[in-house]
């Protein structure tokens, strides 16, 4: 599902128009589509019923308004116009303007008859919010005279549309920081914008309802690419599963993690790889975790290895995994191990000297945050949340909040690795510049012991084949996916890590399929 910023979307216009569609054409046909789905919303023959006030601002985001206005007009319905900064300073949405006119559709001015205000909401039963579009800029204060007219409809009871987006959102965010409307109903004119999808901006879009203008041969593929998961992508990830499979077909996954003091790490990451499919799981731990760890692992083989005094890896048990990791298809190194000079120290050899497919998360990417140099090149995926985020990129959480995009994009083309930024809305940036938004999960996922569940799907997905993007994307989705499936039966603040497990392989059941054979 393809995501457009602000910036690609005004390319796409530009387009349009340079192969001769005019912006007045534009407006008029994003328009008549939400008029079309406005009317389908609330059934056809019942809009005459209905009393609409249209707010509009002075771009062309109003010239969709004052279409709007025109054929609902047409179609009977009682409509007032009421512009929030004047007439429109576009030529195309003037054109529109005065086309509307022609209508004798009722105009109120904001700053001429402010009084008007109160007993426009109280006689009306839909808003049209047609005030800001995708250029809204969000470090311009908006009016107290406009933020009064926002609060309103926010208290509001009958129903809201917004067009494109509700005005006080950035098209580029998923931040609510300043004041916005909360629509119902959102128009997304053309194509998704992130937010569309990025929390909690999202939360204020309600349904969310993509309109196509007919811009799809305007689209180019310029290696910036935002798109959002959804199930069908997923499922087209997962190759169908032959009927004469042996566990070797399933790949060999080393799940380097855990330590004396946080032995639960291990057992969440390496439950997760086999739940999810993997052929075969060596869990490697310290010695002197054994007895926590081993007692709550059934499936997977052990490699325990020498420990430093406080229970976590050291570099005299390297050698030991170096070995047997040979035959690995993938490794997880992070979960729960700990970080001081040893295990920072192993950390670096397992970067070095291992060559297979990795996911380094949690402790890992903690024990790596001074010699970032070593994640260059290495292919891996990192699965970082925003507080580790904040120590790769030297930023802090709040700056990685209002840019997670393309702080994301950025820092996995830098280093060519696939980047997990966890949170709500999960970003998987591929090193190519593409990044997917997660549309998956919930706010039970947020306790601990949830991203080594994460991590042991995504090594998964790793070791049985998949490319690394595609077992990130893989990962994020059906981790969410098991969540919410788990809080219908459970709840948010009971959704533990053991409680997710239990949903893995209910969710997996259908993603996968047999192999055919012709006869």
């Amino acid at each position: 599902m393809r995501i457009l910023n602000s910036t690609q979307m005004r390319k796409v216009e530009e387009r349009a128009f340079k192969s001769g569609i005019s912006y007045y054409q534009m407006i008029k046909e994003a328009g008549e589509k939400c008029t079309e789905a406005i009317v389908g919303i609330i059934e056809p023959g019942k809009v005459e019923d209905e009393s609409f006030l249209i707010l509009c601002g002075n771009g062309n985001n109003a010239g969709d308004g004052f279409v709007i206005a025109q054929k609902l007009r047409y179609l009977g319905a009682d409509v007032k116009v009421l512009l929030l900064k004047g007439q429109p300073k576009s030529k195309d949405a003037m054109r529109h303007f005065e086309n509307m006119q022609m209508s004798k559709t009722p105009v109120i001015e904001l700053n001429k008859d402010p009084k008007a205000i109160n007993p426009l909401f109280e006689s009306s039963t839909v808003i049209v919010d047609c005030i800001f579009g995708i250029g809204f800029n969000p470090k311009l204060k908006i009016s107290a005279e406009i933020a009064n007219i926002f609060k309103a409809v926010n208290k509001y009871v009958g129903t809201v549309f917004s067009v494109d987006l509700p005005s006080g959102l950035a098209s580029d965010e998923g931040s609510t920081e300043r004041l916005a409307i909360k629509a119902d109903y959102t128009f997304a004119l053309s194509n998704y914008k992130p937010a569309h999808i990025l929390k909690p901006a999202a939360l204020f879009c309600g349904q969310v309802i993509k309109l196509d203008l007919g811009f799809s041969p305007f689209i180019s593929k310029d290696g910036q690419e935002i798109f959002a998961l959804n199930e069908d992508y997923i499922k087209s990830l997962f190759k169908p599963i032959s009927p004469m499979a042996h566990k070797g077909d399933f790949g060999r996954l080393y799940s380097v993690c855990g330590s004396y003091k946080m032995p639960g790490a291990a057992v969440f990451a390496a439950k997760a790889a086999v739940l999810s499919g993997t052929g075969l799981v060596t869990a490697v731990f310290p010695k002197t975790a054994y007895s926590a760890i081993a007692s709550g692992l059934d499936e997977p083989t052990f490699l325990p290895l020498e420990a430093s005094a406080d229970g976590t890896f050291n570099s005299e048990g390297f050698p030991k995994l170096l070995d047997a990791a040979s035959n690995a298809n993938a490794l997880l190194v992070g979960c729960g191990i700990g970080n001081n000079s040893e295990t920072s120290a192993f950390v670096e050899q397992c970067l070095q000297k291992i060559k297979c497919p990795m996911v380094i998360d949690a402790d890992a990417l903690n024990c790596l945050a001074s010699k970032i140099s070593l994640l260059r090149g290495s292919k891996a995926v990192i699965t970082p949340h925003l507080g580790e985020m904040s120590k790769l990129c030297a930023m802090t959480v709040e700056e990685i909040k209002k840019n997670k995009i393309q702080i994301a994009r950025d820092f996995a083309k830098e280093y060519g690795l696939t980047l997990v930024l966890k949170g709500a809305n999960t970003l998987v940036a591929h090193s190519d510049g593409r990044v997917a938004i997660n549309t998956t999960g919930n706010p039970g996922l947020a306790t601990g012991g949830s991203g080594d569940v994460l991590a042991g799907l995504i090594a998964s997905f790793l070791a049985q084949g998949m490319k690394t993007e595609e077992a990130a994307q893989a990962g994020v989705f059906i981790h969410g996916l098991a969540a919410d499936k788990a809080v219908e039966n459970y709840s948010m603040r009971g959704l533990t890590p053991s409680r997710l497990l239990e949903f893995i392989p209910k969710t997996l059941s259908t993603f996968e399929s047999l192999e055919l054979f012709q006869v």
